[in-house]
């Protein structure tokens, strides 16, 4: 199935076979006519190849359903098993990386070395400043020939800003723009989120118990995965609270931390498990350290927030106001997200940080995806 999508794929990608979520010349009009664009997942895979079902439900479904921390598949277009099948594949192991010594705080304390990052202050409004209109902030008068965002905090403080990032959901945007027009409203208000598709019969699918309970690896190789196994499915075909089955997937956080490594803790000793979607004879709450909450944290794979994403353009820039997040890029992974914030800051001024060609070949096709 896989190389028969792939073959498809890429006679509708002008004859490219480059591994990218931006196709060669994605933007033509070409790919979009490619009808893998228009069949869902579970179509494709059991009505045109004729897998079962059951092996879709209980081996391809969850397998990618973990990668894309989603449960919704059905619909996502064919066109991505192509894509999911490069980052992730089911057939073969695919060689992985993770941060080194340090975790992600380097990158942080680089990222944010020349700014002013309040941590402990809430944005209230945005209110625009048409160009050549006078406007007081802080105490002030000021004019200036383009537009300009006057940013109000939860304290009252005031701030004038040439441009303005939201990389925030869009709701949050929503609710901080003074006006929004037709068009941001519509655009915001379409956004949607696993948080819409959760299931009152998923136990435990946003709120994650975060733990060191070793009965949720299986017992007859519970020594092999707790060193070496990063993440388990565990299938219960009666484990859904209203019957039915059940999908928990277990992150296995202490097998790979590279911190954990550097002070001298064993990977057995290291235990933390992070569980989603309990089946519902699973209690985690003796060993329990705290709960991973993620509200707003994955859009869902969906035409219509696809569709969306291709409408930036109407309100990308406009009044000096740029858009970044998850639900601006193409799918809902960390690195996505993070392209999409360097897209933004490319479109003001900033230049792009690292000189492998792929990567930069990725960030200017993501840049013309988000239409920047």
């Amino acid at each position: 199935m896989i190389s028969s999508l792939r073959r498809i794929t890429s006679i509708f990608n002008w004859c490219s076979d480059r591994k990218s979520f931006y196709g060669t010349n994605s933007y033509s009009i070409l790919p979009f006519c490619s009808p893998l664009n228009y069949i869902g997942f579970k179509t494709c895979a059991v009505r045109l190849y004729g897998i079962s079902e059951e092996f879709y439900e209980e081996i391809l479904k969850p397998f990618h359903a973990l990668s894309l921390s989603t449960m919704e598949l059905d619909p996502i277009p064919a066109t991505a098993y192509v894509i999911v099948d490069d980052i992730m594949p089911l057939h073969y192991s695919r060689k992985c990386y993770s941060w080194g010594l340090g975790n992600s705080r380097g990158v942080f304390q680089k990222a944010t070395e020349k700014c002013d990052v309040k941590l402990d202050t809430r944005v209230r409004q945005v209110k625009f400043v048409p160009p050549g209109k006078a406007a007081k902030c802080a105490g002030s008068e000021t004019s200036g020939n383009s537009w300009r965002q006057i940013v109000t905090d939860d304290k009252g403080a005031e701030e004038m800003y040439d441009r303005v990032v939201m990389a925030c959901p869009p709701g949050a945007a929503a609710s901080i723009l003074r006006p929004k027009n037709w068009i941001e409203s519509c655009i915001f208000a379409g956004v949607s989120y696993h948080d819409d598709f959760a299931r009152l019969d998923w136990k435990d699918w946003l709120e994650c118990p975060v733990h060191q309970e070793v009965s949720c690896l299986p017992e007859q190789h519970r020594q092999a995965m707790l060193e070496d196994g990063a993440f388990l499915i565990d299938i219960d075909k009666n484990g859904r609270l209203t019957g039915g089955v059940n999908i928990e997937f277990t992150h296995n956080l202490g097998a790979w931390s590279p911190t954990a490594r550097a002070m001298g803790l064993a990977k057995k000793d290291a235990r933390m498990f992070m569980s989603q979607a309990l089946n519902k004879d699973k209690d985690y709450s003796a060993s329990e350290l705290k709960t991973f909450s993620a509200p707003r944290g994955h859009p869902s794979l969906t035409t219509t927030n696809m569709v969306i994403t291709q409408m930036l353009h109407l309100i990308q820039g406009r009044r000096g106001v740029y858009y970044c997040s998850n639900w601006t890029s193409p799918g809902n992974g960390h690195d996505l997200a993070c392209t999409s914030g360097l897209c933004v800051a490319g479109a003001i001024g900033a230049p792009y940080p690292f000189e492998d060609p792929d990567s930069r070949r990725d960030w200017r096709d993501c840049r013309r995806f988000m239409n920047i």
